[in-house]
């Protein structure tokens, strides 16, 4: 799971490389 609590309210981009496999995630935090 991922604690978003100590995140700030906003947008974030997460970038997930997986198997060599670059992958752009979007993170809204409410």
């Amino acid at each position: 799971t991922l604690d978003v609590s100590s995140f700030n309210s906003g947008f974030y981009m997460l970038k997930v490389t997986i198997n060599g496999q670059s992958k752009i995630s979007k993170l809204v935090v409410r």
